[in-house]
């Protein structure tokens, strides 16, 4: 296909058959984004859900601004479910407002699919798109595609990835530096780190950080062969600061520099330009703070990284469209959350993180639900972490004779886990550093209730 008018009906017309397997099995878009497939309609149904989540805007967003409710608009409607009436109210718009935002967000989602992925041979190359600007944008008419940013779509796709669990600075930066170490073997520089005795997590993408480090340790490494680069991290409470100084062959003042608020001297580094551009835009997509400090004979790069307060949500279900959903309805609280699709993965989390609550499915592949909560109760340090079976049609004798601590009934609404969510955070505050769940087994079968 070379029209991107037609290309752009297309996907005007397949979103609000996002949930009808037959009609998405047939669909010409699945031939030109996913290929022939016996299991095509899941897969163009999981682009199509996915692709929703590049409107989300970068860095931090107005909710009253145009592009966050395009993408909360596009949310509320094939994610949640809501009617064109409830999303008018929800985002404080008339129905015409909303009608249009509705074209609009399609419109820049159809941009950005035929941009990325639909196949090379079925459409002009992206030097061909057209580069002219668009006309004004009807209600019934898609518009060609605008020129492409390579730049905003890569952050954009590393930004839209939800990071699993708050990141952890030392393993990250470690990791970081294994990968550079030959490369600064090779020009002759040396790495140094220094961290603090105790690093919080940060509230940041890990591979997000992973690259934005690289891409300033790497492009240094090349253009200040035989320097000295030293890395420090460390904060007391709040934000982690993040410090790369470059020492030069030929002076120590970067050294000096970083500890100090000196005048600088550009021009005495080589470093590139493009890819202090790209750190920028890289950490204010995580809401993170970068400084370039290059002075006479060396840099200091000082990079403040939010501090990370969510609360962990572990969610035991093998289907992903069951995450996305969770997702979506804890976006911009200060809940983070964990999948586990396998008993495995659950238990081995559960350890790990010790989530402020595990929430259960009970038809699980190869394990139930029931096994798995089980298992949770018998080992010592996941028996006392709160346990919620989300299920269709909970067991509530079996569940509490094996020490569940809520329920939460299928199909899942948001006001139903926030308020879930919020009823066990009041039960740990008032129970203290003892038992999370803030009840005994005894009260828990007195008080719990479903919701939903």
């Amino acid at each position: 296909m070379r029209d991107f008018a037609a290309f752009a009906q297309l996907v005007h017309e397949a979103y609000p058959h996002l949930h009808d397997r037959v009609f998405l099995q047939g669909h010409p878009l699945l031939e030109l984004i996913v290929g022939a497939s016996p299991v095509g309609a899941e897969r163009l149904h999981r682009t199509l859900i996915d692709a929703l989540e590049w409107l989300r805007p970068l860095g931090a967003a107005l909710p009253a601004s145009v592009e966050w409710r395009r993408y909360r608009h596009l949310q509320l409607r094939y994610v949640e479910g809501a009617t064109p009436e409830q999303i008018a109210r929800e985002l404080q718009v008339s129905a015409r407002q909303a009608r249009r935002d509705h074209v609009e967000a399609l419109d820049e989602i159809a941009q950005l699919l035929w941009m990325r992925l639909v196949r090379v041979g079925a459409r002009p190359s992206l030097a061909a798109a057209p580069t002219a600007t668009p006309a004004p944008r009807s209600a019934t008419r898609p518009v060609g595609p605008p020129p492409a940013d390579s730049l905003d779509a890569e952050i954009s796709s590393l930004s839209a990835a939800t990071a699993t669990a708050p990141t952890r600075l030392d393993e990250v930066i470690q990791g970081v530096l294994d990968t550079v170490s030959r490369l600064a073997e090779r020009h002759g520089v040396r790495l140094a780190v220094e961290t603090a005795a105790t690093l919080d997590p940060v509230g940041v993408n890990r591979t997000v950080l992973r690259q934005l480090l690289l891409n300033l340790l790497s492009d240094a490494i090349v253009h200040q062969p035989g320097a000295a680069i030293q890395i420090t991290a460390g904060g007391q409470t709040g934000p982690v600061d993040v410090t790369i100084a470059v020492r030069g062959v030929d002076g120590d003042e970067a050294e000096r520099d970083a500890n100090s608020a000196g005048g600088n001297d550009r021009g005495q580094v080589g470093l590139s330009a493009d890819v202090l551009e790209v750190s920028r835009r890289l950490a204010q997509s995580q809401d993170a703070v970068f400084v370039d400090e290059r002075r006479s004979g060396g840099a200091v790069f000082r990079l403040t990284l939010p501090a990370s307060r969510a609360t962990t949500v572990l969610l035991v279900d093998d289907n992903p469209d069951a995450a996305l959903l969770f997702r979506r309805y804890l976006a911009d609280t200060d809940y983070r959350l964990v999948q586990a699709r396998s008993a495995e993965r659950a238990l081995r989390l559960a350890r790990e993180l010790r989530p402020a609550v595990v929430v259960l499915d009970v038809l699980m592949p190869t394990h139930d639900g029931w096994e798995i909560l089980q298992a949770l109760r018998a080992e010592p340090t996941t028996a006392t972490l709160p346990v919620v079976i989300c299920s269709v049609v909970p067991d509530h004798a079996l569940a509490y004779s094996l020490g569940v601590t809520d329920f939460l009934s299928k199909p899942v609404t948001r006001p139903a886990l926030l308020d879930l969510l919020a009823r066990l955070a009041r039960a740990a505050a008032a129970a203290g550093p003892g038992d999370p769940t803030g009840s005994s087994d005894t009260d828990r079968r007195r008080a719990s209730r479903p919701v939903g």
